[in-house]
């Protein structure tokens, strides 16, 4: 029986370590790095696309590559920069979603300048989570999948509705 035992531990701690992505590890095509002045971003990549994801402000796309050529615009004067209540905001580059109609719905820069927690889901695919916004009541969720070969990056942003209470907004993007 203790045989039994001590095989079956050994299958399952080769199966963890031949397949990273159960144990919380990496993902095939994903890698953490540090682009743009941030850290702990996601980078999503097959042969010839790169797609680096920002968490640390506003949950934002800042590189969407194709061999080597970024189509995404950034400054890099904002490189580093992050989201402080009470102090000075900018406009951030970077391929940006939020939630809209963009004149009718309150300032929410918890959503479109703060922390965001950013994970991989799986090969070549990604989830960024904003913090709840007490201001319009929802938190965002942004999942990033990018196909084995090519270019084609999948991306699905679902509004959570955290209040309690009816909501209504859509879906608003710039640049992707």
């Amino acid at each position: 029986m203790r045989a039994m035992i001590a095989l079956a531990a050994a299958v399952l701690i080769i199966l963890v370590v031949a397949r990273p992505g159960w144990a919380g590890g990496r993902s095939e095509g994903t890698r953490r790095i540090d682009f743009a002045g941030y850290t702990g971003c996601i980078l999503l990549y097959n042969g010839d696309t790169r797609v680096v994801l920002d968490p640390n402000c506003g949950g934002r796309v800042l590189e969407y590559a194709w061999k080597n050529k970024n189509a995404i615009m950034l400054d890099s004067e904002q490189d580093g920069w992050t989201y402080q209540a009470g102090e000075g905001r900018i406009d951030p580059c970077g391929g940006r979603l939020d939630i809209g109609p963009e004149m009718t719905r309150p300032k929410h820069p918890v959503l479109w300048l703060g922390k965001w927690t950013a994970r991989t889901t799986g090969p070549r695919s990604a989830r960024l989570t904003s913090q709840e916004d007490p201001v319009t009541g929802v938190q965002l969720l942004r999942d990033f999948e990018l196909d084995e070969t090519g270019s084609h990056l999948r991306v699905t942003q679902t509004i959570r509705n955290v209040s309690g209470e009816a909501k209504e907004y859509c879906h608003w993007s710039r640049t992707l």
